[in-house]
């Protein structure tokens, strides 16, 4: 075979390209199904938390007891949030957080330049949380998100916050680890009582 020949040759072109091709169409295959249930499960909380939030601050009164099958019962919600997030395994790696937050009058400054300042309080009235089986305990931990609606005098409101363990494919999850691992993902909703201010359980 002489040179010109050899550089002529296109014998196993196909293979090659194949063989350089090929891998990456697979690991793009499998990024744009690891992005849609990212998403999909992003969109399934975020509209877990509203209608749960929404839910809430309907009630002209919640109670804090069973039989968890009444709206005005607060643990009703947990023991929707399966439903709510179906397709989603939310059973198994999935929480609820259900706070109602009221306003402070901060006054800083003395003379002609005191000042009065209204603020979410940052520790709730009262709080729920619930797991993935629907199980509800109270808690009153503080809360220390930034994304509130600007606050009123004497005002009040229902912050629900969903959490959910995204996991990766087995097929993915050796990459995945690279890039930080199965991670929680949070989605949150805030509503104002439209009756009572449902500032306890009863």
């Amino acid at each position: 075979m002489n040179i010109r020949h050899f550089f002529r040759a296109d014998h196993g072109i196909a293979a090659v390209e194949a063989a350089i091709v090929l891998p990456l169409m697979v690991f793009f295959a499998m990024g744009v199904v690891e992005l849609y249930q990212y998403f999909r499960t992003d969109a399934l909380m975020t509209r877990a938390a509203f209608s749960v939030a929404d839910g809430v601050s309907m009630q002209q009164d919640l109670f804090d007891g069973g039989p968890c099958n009444l709206s005005d019962h607060v643990c009703t919600y947990g023991a929707l949030m399966p439903d709510l997030m179906r397709p989603v395994d939310y059973q198994n790696g999935g929480s609820l957080q259900i706070r109602l937050l009221k306003t402070e009058n901060i006054t800083t400054g003395s003379g002609q330049n005191k000042q009065t300042k209204t603020v979410w309080k940052t520790m709730p009235e009262w709080g729920k949380r619930c797991d993935g089986s629907g199980a509800c305990v109270n808690f009153k931990q503080e809360y220390t998100g930034t994304e509130t609606p600007a606050p009123n005098d004497n005002d009040t409101i229902v912050i629900v916050e969903v959490f959910q363990t995204f996991e990766p494919f087995v097929i993915s999850s050796r990459y995945w680890q690279a890039l930080g691992g199965p991670r929680t993902l949070r989605a949150a909703s805030f509503y104002r009582p439209r009756f009572d201010d449902l500032n306890a359980l009863q």
